[in-house]
């Protein structure tokens, strides 16, 4: 069975080593705080009370070896934390505030050695764990604030010696401890998140160098490879977020860090393939960094499920984002602002699915989903989503699409188009088609009779073989797989158990196909152009 590294790339974050001294962490009052305060090699107890006196056992397993009271503190203050901050083999205590300042104090047993207040931070920031993250033997110390951004101090004592804010991770994860996981003397991160997932950070000082989660599950709405390194591949999902492959699919990362967990579509920028866009539930995220990390891409953007993404490949800080009932969205910056893309789509259309001309990228084509008294159709622009309009069927052709799910634009021969639609039968039209061809830019529409057969008329996906553009794949809602040599004149149709699915084809090797099932089972892989398929251990 092929192993899968479920990770989880949540915010950035840091590392350090669970030092005895690491337990307990938070800015909220804590009565027992445990460190190896005399450098014996076992943990010892500080403990504060109501009034504010701070006191301390020096332990021996279960024995109390000595005991006594070192100082009494207002109660502004609060320890926060205990790490060896000065690395002398012994714990000191962290505490802040209720105004943001940050002390330490450094520890001799029962003695402070020395003691300073260090910085003041806003309340908004939280100190949420200790530990040695760049391996100097010196305790450091992690922060996050309640906008989900992730931060570390690399201390020298009482000293801060370099400081770096690394990432925002979406609120829904939680850091709930420290510890050298991996054993190379750095400090590691330990997350949760609402729904009980458990992933970890390896670290090596303000980099994450690896990071995996326990546990998958996610119906699979879209996947997008890398350009440059076709063994690298996105697989975006509802209730997992997002998953990637740098093998051809023998282990994935969850690459989750500031993500939600529904991700609806996906793009890659063609010149710049650590640019990665996915659009969610609340709108578009983007990741600079191959998806260590994601932001929200635009405050302008409409904070509704984008439901396409396309980008223009000849302008590729030029994208268009297709909405749940409200048109297509606009970047020229690379997703920093956005704005309704022109005029002739229905005004509260529900975009389904885009398609760029690679030839040119001036001619956008949209696909709707239908919305009474409106019907699907397939509108097109000719000059970047200034202006649309329809470039569908006519009503009088009896098709009553109910979603256009999948345009595809043949790269060698623009003019071909082809659409996936789901396309009930309602009695009157009992002949028709699911999957529609055009060979004059959209003007025109036939229905594919040469795919045909069970459930052909809920055509979910379709791609085209990038090399041999002859080749046409087309998968249907519940799971069978037409394959064509000809464009779709004539094909072979198979039950491939792949339902609700999306199609991907490898670039640079056409004959290595991904399917994402859109129940949750996972994701399929197929190297043999889609004649036999081999279930990649996702869930």
């Amino acid at each position: 069975m092929r192993r899968l590294i479920k990770v989880t790339l949540f915010c950035l974050v840091l590392s350090s080593p669970l030092l005895t001294s690491e337990f307990l962490f938070g800015d909220t009052l804590q009565n027992l705080i445990p460190g190896d305060y005399n450098g014996n090699g076992a943990s010892d107890i500080v403990w504060r009370d109501s009034s504010g006196n701070v006191g301390m056992w020096l332990m021996d397993g279960l024995s109390i070896t000595k005991s006594g009271t070192i100082a009494n503190i207002q109660t502004g203050w609060t320890i926060v934390g205990t790490g060896d901050f000065d690395g002398d083999g012994k714990a000191d205590v962290l505490w802040r505030d209720t105004a943001g300042s940050v002390a330490i104090w450094l520890m001799d047993g029962f003695s402070v050695t020395s003691f300073s207040t260090i910085a003041n931070i806003q309340t908004g920031w939280t100190i949420v764990g200790t530990g040695d993250f760049n391996g100097d033997g010196k305790a450091d110390i992690l922060w996050r604030d309640t906008a989900g951004s992730v931060a570390i101090w690399l201390m020298d004592g009482l000293s801060i010696t370099s400081f770096s804010t690394i990432a925002n991770v979406w609120t829904g994860w939680t850091i709930v401890g420290t510890g050298d996981f991996d054993g190379d003397g750095k400090a590691d991160v330990l997350w949760r998140d609402t729904g009980g997932s458990v992933a970890i950070w390896l670290m090596g000082g303000f980099s994450v160098t690896s990071f995996s989660t326990v546990g998958f599950s996610g119906k699979v709405t879209s996947i997008a490879f890398d350009p440059s390194k076709s063994a690298t591949v996105y697989a975006a999902t509802i209730g997992s977020g997002m998953y990637q492959t740098s093998d051809g699919g023998q282990t994935w990362i969850a690459s989750n860090a500031g993500l939600p967990k529904d991700i609806l579509s996906l793009a890659v920028d063609p010149a710049s393939s650590g640019i990665v866009y996915a659009g969610t539930r609340i709108g578009v995220f983007k990741s600079v960094n191959g998806g260590v990390s994601w932001n929200s891409a635009g405050s302008d953007l409409l904070k509704a499920p984008i439901r396409a993404l396309a980008i223009d490949p000849r302008h590729p800080a030029t994208i268009f984002a297709a909405t749940e009932r409200s048109g297509v969205f606009k970047s020229l910056n690379g997703g920093l602002s956005w704005s309704v893309a022109g005029t002739g789509l229905p005004a509260t259309a529900t975009v389904q699915s885009l398609a760029i001309d690679p030839v040119n990228s001036d001619i956008i084509y949209a696909g709707t989903d239908v919305l009474l008294p409106a019907r699907a159709e397939v509108f097109r622009s000719n000059d970047g989503g200034e202006h649309w309009e329809s470039s569908w069927l006519p009503a009088s052709s009896k098709v009553v699409a109910q979603t256009i799910y999948a345009l595809v634009v043949d790269p060698s021969n623009p003019a071909v188009i082809y659409a996936g639609t789901l396309n009930p039968d309602i009695g009157s039209n009992f002949d028709q088609a699911g999957a529609f061809k055009s060979s004059d830019g959209g003007q025109t529409w036939t229905g594919m009779q040469g795919l045909w057969g069970q459930d052909h008329r809920a055509i979910r996906s379709m791609a085209l073989d990038p090399i041999h553009t002859s080749n046409l794949y087309a998968a249907s809602m519940n799971g069978f797989l037409w394959r064509s040599t000809d464009a779709g004149e004539r094909s072979t149709t198979a039950s491939f158990g792949v339902r609700n699915p999306t199609l991907a084809i490898d670039p640079t090797n056409p004959s290595t196909i991904y399917a994402g099932d859109g129940l949750g089972k996972g994701i399929f892989k197929s190297t043999n152009a889609g004649v036999s398929w081999q279930h990649l251990d996702i869930n």
